[in-house]
């Protein structure tokens, strides 16, 4: 297993590639990590100890057999910020599942934790989300989304319109939902690889 650990003292953006992933915000700072990961069970555990502390985190996913992707958000002081977008594309007749859990205690007053989650069933695999906001506390502001489909056969339509193949929109819809990041560093040998499999989709 590789495991990034982190322990984060100030602003951040972090690119990672095919590793679990334990990380702690220790002081009041904005983090964002963009998270890439083809075919294989992932677990992630990021933890806010300081007021302030605000963690935004992307997931891509490209799965072709079953794997899970565990992710815990642990709220542990006041006015702190989760923002969790998971994308993930089940290419073979496989099962991807998504358990992400938005922790919030007692005192935590102030904090905010939301998550977007969505899977693209290219065949007919079998996916599933289980988006879990366990707040325990009145002064939080929260939300969770949960789509498990195919991509909008309009926008299919759309692009074919306007001169491109099946393939060519595929691809083009492919890179839009998986490739979140405008600054990634796309000559790095591991998004190159990222890229890389997309292109094979």
């Amino acid at each position: 297993m590789i495991l990034m650990n982190k322990l984060i003292e100030k602003s951040s953006i972090f690119n990672i590639y095919q590793e679990d992933l334990n990380l702690e915000i220790n002081q009041k700072c904005d983090v964002i990590i963009y998270h890439y990961i083809i075919d294989k069970d992932v677990d992630v555990n990021i933890t806010l100890n300081a007021s302030g502390a605000s963690i935004e985190y992307h997931c891509s996913n490209i799965n072709y057999d079953n794997h899970k992707v565990n992710i815990n958000i642990f709220h542990n002081k006041c006015d702190t910020v989760s923002n969790i977008y998971n994308h993930g594309v089940n290419v073979n007749d496989k099962k991807l599942d998504f358990l992400i859990n938005g922790i919030v205690k007692k005192d935590m007053h102030g904090s905010i934790c939301n998550q977007e989650n969505q899977i693209i069933n290219l065949r007919n695999g079998k996916s599933t989300i289980c988006p879990n906001l366990l707040i325990d506390n009145y002064d939080t502001s929260s939300r969770h989304s949960a789509y498990i489909g195919k991509f909008d056969m309009d926008k299919i339509f759309y692009l074919k319109s306007r001169g491109l193949s099946d393939k060519q929109s595929y691809q083009l819809l492919l890179k839009a939902f998986l490739i979140q990041n405008s600054t990634l560093d796309k000559n790095s040998n591991n998004i190159k690889e990222f890229l890389e499999e997309i292109c094979k989709l």
